[in-house]
């Protein structure tokens, strides 16, 4: 009965440490991990969590720049892509739209921000952020065609 029993839990057991071997889609649900909490604790006004995913030689100089810009206030972070860098599992670039406003104005601003992503011995870090620039709009309206939307 024990030995039935036992060979009943081998293929279970295969079949499980198998599950649990590291695969491609795994690398990328940690980036994804990554860019999401990074992004909510910046949401929620905790920076000093926030900055546990900032490179470690960059986390004390971005902490205080945040810790300084009190009257900004994040409304909210929408991840828009992710894509992946050169090595792929090595460096990605994450797209997030950020919706914003600076106290007392109360004015809801919005932007497209760029964060450059490398995977470190500690995991994935951001290792540089910027503003996605939208392109310059043409002259006019061409052959007669509406300049908007």
């Amino acid at each position: 009965m024990l030995t039935r029993l036992g060979l009943c839990f081998v293929p279970l057991a295969a079949a499980l440490a198998l599950a649990c071997a590291g695969r491609p889609a795994d690398k990328d649900k940690d980036l994804k991990e990554a860019v999401k909490l990074y992004n909510q604790h910046q949401r929620w006004g905790d920076f000093r969590t926030a900055s546990r995913w900032v490179a470690p030689d960059q986390a004390p100089a971005w902490l205080a720049a945040r810790q300084r810009a009190t009257q900004v206030r994040i409304a909210d972070m929408q991840l828009l892509q992710i894509v992946p860098g050169d090595p792929p599992d090595e460096r990605a670039t994450a797209i997030v739209q950020l919706s914003w406003y600076a106290q007392p104005s109360m004015r809801l601003e919005s932007s497209t921000r760029r964060q450059e992503w490398s995977k470190l011995p500690v995991g994935w870090r951001m290792v540089d952020e910027g503003k996605v620039e939208a392109p310059k709009p043409e002259a006019g309206p061409v052959d007669g065609q509406p300049s908007w939307p």
